[in-house]
């Protein structure tokens, strides 16, 4: 039996970049979020 659902973007309205990455990368396989953007964010160049 489907369900309804909505998408509710709200959840991704959040006042510091601390708040973001909290949301973007939760903890797993043993690392902390810090540590995974650490790991995971590439940066490409200007």
């Amino acid at each position: 039996m489907l369900q309804n659902t909505a998408y509710n973007t709200t959840l991704f309205d959040v006042a510091t970049l601390d708040e973001a990455k909290r949301i973007i990368l939760s903890p797993e396989s043993g690392r902390t979020t810090d540590e995974r953007w650490a790991q995971e964010l590439i940066i490409a160049p200007a």
